[in-house]
């Protein structure tokens, strides 16, 4: 055998795998139903939409789908059908005119961000990986979705499931479609959204520290103050001369809280997650 035929055999052998492994990384962007767009099912076609018993379902730590600005949520899209062993997610989080809403971040290995231009909007999708979403019966994906740095109304996250059969192709699979309207938190008027703008909390949720900045428009001293749940006073204290300070949070117990901040002139006051 030459060397010249092993040299083409071996480049074959390359391209092969290579053209395998794209081809069988179906996280696709812009096929989630959302409007201007297809569903998954516009290749994945043996078997009507939402068909053979399997379901797609989204579930999140926000409080009855309703958004705090700036605030970055846990958002898990669920794909299940019993006997199928490989899954698949298309999402995308738009405002009413169908232009990114928030910001999608991955959180692990299963999903990326992936983009597809519709009416001239880049938008982000979260879409599984090369098979991300290998698993028996149903996989779950999880992800980070931050909310609008200021209450942009309504926000809809529309999303598609695959529940496949793992045969190399795109036929005898399952399509799961939905979607979920994310309203802004009820209870804060348009004034105290935009007092929140003069704060900024970080990290949330937050392990051993949490970073509190306000912005120069605000004056010192400021004094804050930080409630658990039940409405009983963690901790206060009041800052002078700092823009930033850092509060020490390892000692708190892991759930949600309430950070106030005041002045005088401005009064803010923001949830926050000890993890």
């Amino acid at each position: 055998m030459s060397s010249k035929f092993i040299f083409l055999l071996l480049l074959s052998s390359v391209f092969i795998v290579f053209t395998s492994e794209m081809l069988s990384d179906n996280g696709k962007a812009g096929y989630t139903g959302s409007p201007g767009e297809n569903k998954c099912n516009n290749c994945h076609s043996s078997y009507a939409l939402n068909s053979g018993g399997g379901s797609v379902v989204l579930t999140s730590d926000m409080v009855n789908w309703q958004y705090e600005p700036g605030y970055t949520y846990n958002v898990t899209a669920t794909v299940s059908r019993t006997g199928n062993s490989l899954f698949g997610i298309g999402l995308e989080a738009l405002t009413t005119s169908n232009s990114n809403a928030g910001t999608l971040t991955s959180a692990d290995y299963h999903t990326q961000i992936k983009t597809k231009t519709v009416s001239s909007v880049v938008r982000n999708n979260i879409v599984h990986t090369l098979n991300g979403g290998a698993n028996a019966n149903s996989m779950s994906f999880t992800f980070h979705w931050t909310a609008p740095s200021t209450n942009i109304g309504n926000v809809t996250m529309y999303y598609c499931g695959v529940a496949a059969n793992n045969n190399g192709n795109e036929n005898l699979d399952y399509v799961y479609n939905a979607s979920q309207l994310i309203t802004p938190m009820t209870g804060a008027s348009t004034a105290e959204l935009g007092e929140q703008q003069l704060f900024s909390v970080y990290p949330n949720p937050a392990i051993d520290v949490l970073n509190i900045a306000s912005d120069h428009s605000v004056s010192n001293p400021v004094m804050y103050k930080v409630f658990d749940l039940s409405g009983k006073q963690v901790q206060e204290l009041t800052v002078s001369g700092n823009r930033e300070y850092q509060l020490n949070v390892s000692s708190y117990a892991k759930g949600i809280y309430y950070l106030s901040a005041e002045n005088g002139d401005h009064k803010f006051s923001k949830k926050i997650v000890i993890q």
